[in-house]
């Protein structure tokens, strides 16, 4: 935006929030904070914010409404697990169509090795501690850099600051295991070959933890 832009959005503020506390001097402290947004994103971006709560908004407010609607955030947590779990028994394949949050994730939590032997509840726990930080560490990366442009800095050094989870890995070593071919009659992409495919998992999880547990016996009882 332009400052004679920055005046009208302040000015449709002011209008949306009439006990708002604006003066003449808002448009020229907010116009540094907000240049880098197209005139037209602003104020789709204070309408849509106006629509749904009615506390007084600030540039930060405008910015990440405005990164949301552009994609340039991470997507919510559940829907970041359902994709990457998506790849993880699929063995990777689809890795490379994940936001870089959600590959840095997946990368975190040891792959779809890991992610497919883990216990589901703790695994999904673990992921949604590497996940929250990663994408709150990345939103603030996008927010307070030029909004359409990429992060000053990259996820990989965002994600060099997550330490991976322990888990039965660290125990046993990286699995290598592979689905094995699915039954006749179940197709990859169907909602039969995931349930068969889960279950699948799930049989390996449990046998792996089983070992685990053992080995971790062993070294008490040694």
């Amino acid at each position: 935006m332009i400052p004679s832009e920055t005046v009208t959005l302040v000015r449709l503020i002011a209008e949306l929030w009439p006990s708002m506390r604006i003066n003449p001097h808002t448009p020229d402290a907010w116009h540094p904070l907000l240049e880098d947004i197209p005139r037209d994103a602003a104020m789709a971006a204070v309408y849509r914010l106006a629509k749904v709560s009615s506390a007084y908004i600030a540039p930060a407010d405008i910015r990440r409404e405005v990164a949301a609607a552009a994609g340039l955030l991470p997507p919510a947590e559940d829907d970041a697990w359902e994709q990457v779990l998506a790849v993880a028994l699929a063995d990777g394949v689809g890795r490379s169509r994940l936001h870089p949050v959600l590959e840095a994730a997946y990368t975190s939590m040891g792959r779809a090795p890991a992610i497919k032997t883990g216990a589901p509840g703790p695994t999904r726990g673990l992921f949604g501690q590497a996940y929250r930080r990663l994408s709150e560490e990345y939103s603030r990366e996008v927010l307070a850099g030029d909004l359409f442009q990429p992060p000053a800095r990259p996820v990989a050094a965002i994600a060099a600051d997550v330490v991976e989870p322990e888990s039965v890995d660290a125990i046993l070593g990286h699995d290598t295991w592979s689905l094995p071919a699915p039954p006749e009659g179940i197709e990859p992409g169907t909602r039969a070959y995931v349930t068969w495919a889960r279950e699948v998992a799930a049989s390996r999880r449990e046998d792996r933890r089983t070992e685990a547990t053992a080995r971790v016996q062993e070294r008490a009882n040694a």
